[in-house]
C-alpha cells in the first residue's frame, strides 16, 4: 500500500495492489493431493509384490505334493489352492 497525498502533502487516500493467488493455491492442493495419490499406490503395488512372491511359492509346492500326494490328499490339497487362488484374486482386484 501506498499513500496518496495532496499538493500540501496530506494524506487524501491510498493505493493498494492485490494479486489473486486462488489458482495457485488449488494448483498446490493438486499437487500435494497426486504425490499423496502416488506415494499409497506405489505403497500398494510394493506389498501385492511381497504377497504374490510367496504366494506363488506356495502354490507351486501345493502342486508338486499334490502330484506326489495322488488320490489320498486330494481333497485337502484341492482346499489349499482353492484358498491360495482366493488370496491372489483378493489381492489383483
Amino acid at each position: 500500500m501506498s499513500p496518496i497525498r495532496n499538493a500540501s502533502g496530506q494524506i487524501i487516500g491510498a493505493s493498494a495492489i492485490g494479486r489473486d493467488i486462488t489458482e495457485e493455491k488449488r494448483a498446490e492442493a493438486a499437487l500435494r493431493e497426486a504425490t499423496a495419490l502416488q506415494s499409497v499406490a506405489s505403497l500398494a503395488v510394493a506389498a501385492a509384490h511381497e504377497i504374490n512372491n510367496p504366494l506363488t511359492v506356495v502354490s507351486g509346492e501345493v502342486q508338486l505334493l499334490a502330484r506326489e500326494a495322488g488320490v489320498h490328499a486330494g481333497p485337502r490339497i484341492a482346499s489349499m489352492l482353492e484358498a491360495l487362488e482366493r488370496i491372489r484374486r483378493w489381492w489383483r482386484a
